[in-house]
């Protein structure tokens, strides 16, 4: 093969190759025009109003798409479009190009914007679109919908616009509105006339005057002779386009001073407080009044009448006013005035009339204090019994009070009986020696048994659901005396026990404080108290048992106590709430039933000697338990539901608890 036919047959091949690579690369080209185009989506976007329809545009925001037209072509996904027209506002529009073929959207149209503007520029110009209030001021701006308006101008120095304004969408129409000023008159009158009158400044001649003005707000002066500048403002507005004015000029002031004996008291001119007396300003040609009063003096009044620019010098000098004083009192006592000794009731003084602080003192009596005003016109007097302080204290201690931890205190006035019970009475024990009493002293009694949320504020008990209300149990005497003492310091009172290292050393009986009742006081309360005669039980001296009477052994405690009360039902198997049931005759409550209380007396069994009257006792010197009182709701037996009945104990029980007392006063010598 020659060398041109080597060379042919090579050129043969690259030929073949190029055709080759060319097919291959032609059907690559078309399989990648192809393949996309199987993966691509058209959606219709349809568009209304038609007015928008035909010059909106599509954007698009979001996503592989392409938008022509009305139409956007989109791969798979999620695709942002915005639709924009003139005169209408943009749409934001979001679909999956895989899934939508036809969306709808409908443009909204863009409001147009109305501008108006007065000239002059004037604040008080009120706008009204169709009569409608719009704006205030000079100006307004607002969006409108496209359409006919009626727009009104009201300004009240000038002339009513009204206008009718076409407003297209997506414009703004612009106005300016020349002013027209409204015309009045100001008439002006004065008395006396002659007046020279200055108008904004400017001198505009004399009263009577009248004067043709525009539509505005106007400053006036008027000056004459002798008599004061008068200043006014005046409006002429499109609802008052006369304004008539008639002005009284007063004449100019006089000057009066004042000399005063003594100083120091009150000064009234024509009624009013003045406090300086140099150069006071009056209205001239007017009769004036001026009155100086001081305590312990007798008024001065004078008139005077003075001319324009006159001055003038008052003297004013008060006269000592006396008056009697007549005090007496029963018993003679020492009278002391303003803190100095001026003898014994009774007494007859003349004293200035000024306020003064009396005091009638004698030795152990309340001293009286009163304070007197005398007066020349009449003789004061003061007639007065003097008050022991124990028929004080009497008179200002209220029948019943709260105490600070919220106990119900009530006043007891008691007095003698006989306390325990006949050998032959029902139910009697031996230890319920009978014994005369006479309790001398007034105290105070809590009303009701002293409760766990109140004993645990001076010392914390293990709480149990809904017992806050119930009386507290299971605290020894100790527990209940110290509980007192610590209420005594709470309440500001003297501690009535002496105690030491958590023991008991003894009584104070001339403290005021708090403690607990004796055992006199306590059954006095339960069986005397509000009743005409000394009773048997608590509600009286029937055996049978009223119903409500308090809380004891009823039906309910079959089986869990000794004794129970047939045919009785109080509502609660164990304890109840402080009072549950109503009070007994003395306004106490639970003084049966419920639970028993500790009394302050020891317990003893030796019987009183003879039948002699015991004054205020406190119980036995000596012993190792104390006397418990009163039934509880364990009790069933007619022993226990006597007031008579008596116990002693050395613990606390789940059944007993206490009551508080206090004396309204301490010491015996407050009754001397």
């Amino acid at each position: 093969m020659s060398k041109f036919d080597i060379d042919l047959e090579r050129a043969r091949k690259r030929q073949t190759r190029l055709y080759l690579l060319l097919g291959v690369g032609g059907i690559l080209l078309a399989l990648g025009i192809a393949v996309p185009l199987f993966f691509v989506s058209a959606t219709v976007v349809e568009i209304s109003p038609k007015q928008a329809s035909r010059i909106a545009e599509l954007r698009v925001t979001r996503g592989p798409a392409l938008a022509f037209g009305n139409k956007v072509y989109s791969f798979a996904g999620p695709i942002g479009l915005e639709i924009t027209a003139n005169g209408y506002l943009p749409a934001q529009l979001e679909f999956s190009g895989d899934a939508a073929n036809f969306v709808e959207v409908r443009l909204s149209e863009a409001p147009g914007r109305l501008t108006a503007a007065t000239v002059p520029a004037s604040e008080t110009t009120n706008w009204y679109l169709n009569g409608k209030f719009a704006s205030f001021g000079s100006s307004l701006s607002v969006e409108l919908r496209s359409g006919e308006y009626e727009l009104t101008l009201d300004n009240r120095f000038y002339e009513k616009e009204v206008l009718k304004v076409g407003i297209r969408k997506g414009q703004t129409t612009d106005l300016k509105f020349d002013l027209t000023p409204i015309e009045g008159l100001l008439k002006l009158r004065s008395t006396p006339s002659g007046a020279r009158v200055t108008l904004n400044g400017k001198p505009m001649g004399s009263t009577p005057n009248q004067l043709e003005l525009a539509g505005g707000i106007y400053s006036i002066e008027l000056s004459h002779p002798d008599r004061k500048n008068l200043s006014d403002k005046i409006e002429i507005t499109s609802s008052r386009r006369i304004v008539e004015r008639a002005y009284k000029l007063l004449f100019e002031d006089a000057f009066v001073s004042f000399r005063l004996e003594p100083a120091g008291g009150l000064l009234l001119l024509d009624g009013q407080r003045l406090d300086h007396v140099e150069r006071a300003r009056v209205d001239a040609l007017k009769t004036h009044t001026v009155t100086y009063l001081k305590d312990g003096y007798f008024a001065e009044t004078q008139k005077f009448h003075l001319a324009p620019f006159e001055e003038k010098r008052l003297a004013l000098r008060l006269r000592k006013e006396l008056g009697r004083v007549e005090i007496s009192s029963r018993p003679s006592g020492l009278v002391s005035i303003n803190g100095k000794e001026l003898g014994r009731t009774p007494l007859s003084i003349e004293l200035p009339a000024i306020n003064h602080d009396v005091v009638i003192s004698k030795a152990g009596y309340r001293p009286y204090k009163q304070k007197l005003l005398p007066s020349s016109k009449t003789v004061k007097r003061i007639d007065v019994k003097l008050q022991t302080e124990l028929q004080a204290r009497l008179a200002e201690n209220p029948e019943t009070y709260k105490n600070s931890l919220g106990l119900t205190m009530r006043l007891f006035h008691p007095g003698e009986f006989t306390m325990g019970a006949r050998r032959s009475e029902k139910g009697q024990r031996a230890n319920e020696f009978q014994r005369r009493v006479r309790l001398s002293k007034p105290f105070y009694v809590s009303v009701y048994e002293v409760t766990v949320e109140q004993f645990s504020r001076f010392r914390p008990v293990k709480p149990a659901p809904g017992n806050a209300k119930h009386p507290i149990t299971n605290v020894s005497w100790l527990d209940a005396v110290q509980f007192c003492n610590w209420l005594s310091r709470k309440d500001g009172l003297e501690p009535v026990y002496r105690l030491r290292g958590g023991r008991y050393l003894g009584v104070n009986r001339e403290a005021d404080g708090i403690r607990l009742p004796t055992e006199a006081e306590w059954e006095w309360l339960a069986r005397k108290a509000g009743r005409k005669k000394t009773s048997r039980f608590t509600w009286g001296d029937q055996y049978i048992i009223p119903p409500s009477s308090g809380n004891l052994a009823d039906e309910s405690t079959k089986g869990t106590v000794d004794l129970y009360i047939p045919n009785y039902d109080d509502g609660y198997p164990r304890i109840a709430p402080v009072g549950s049931f109503g009070p007994d005759q003395a306004g106490l409550f639970d003084m049966s039933g419920n639970v028993s209380e500790w009394v302050h007396d020891l317990y003893s069994l030796v019987p009183p000697t003879g039948r002699r009257l015991e004054l205020d006792p406190f119980g036995a010197s000596f012993g190792d338990s104390h006397v418990v009182k009163g039934s509880n709701w364990r009790s069933g037996s007619l022993t226990e539901l006597r007031a008579a009945f008596r116990d002693g104990l050395k613990a606390g029980r789940d059944d007993l608890g206490f009551r508080v007392v206090r004396y309204l006063y301490g010491k015996n010598d407050a009754t001397n």
